[in-house]
């Protein structure tokens, strides 16, 4: 399962970066959504630390955003012989109040 993090600037360049004019009118499923279609490109390109730039979005839709990919992120590997590439297992969205984000993120959190 990934680790999930928010905070106002990050220590690498951004993997991605999700701006208002790109991300339109998000609701909260369609967030969610986008969160396990980004955890899924960056599992893809095996990565494993990634930063997602989230600055211009409010903390109820960073915070979805963070609960999609972290959903994304379950792997059930007890009865699997080989290996598998489980994707990133760190993930920090920088957000202009990480504290709001980390506030909204705490009832999706689902572990």
């Amino acid at each position: 399962m990934t680790k999930v993090s928010f905070d106002t600037t990050a220590a690498a360049a951004p993997s991605a970066k999700i701006s208002r004019e790109g991300s339109g009118s998000l609701t909260p499923a369609t967030a969610r959504e986008l969160g396990g279609k980004l955890f899924n490109k960056f599992k893809d390109r095996e990565l494993k630390d990634v930063v997602i730039e989230t600055i211009a979005l409010e903390a109820g839709t960073v915070a979805n955003i963070a609960d999609g990919f972290l959903r994304a992120s379950y792997t059930f590997n007890k009865y699997k012989t080989k290996p598998q590439n489980e994707g990133p297992q760190a993930v920090t969205f920088t957000a202009t109040d990480p504290k709001a984000a980390e506030a909204a993120f705490a009832p999706l959190r689902t572990t």
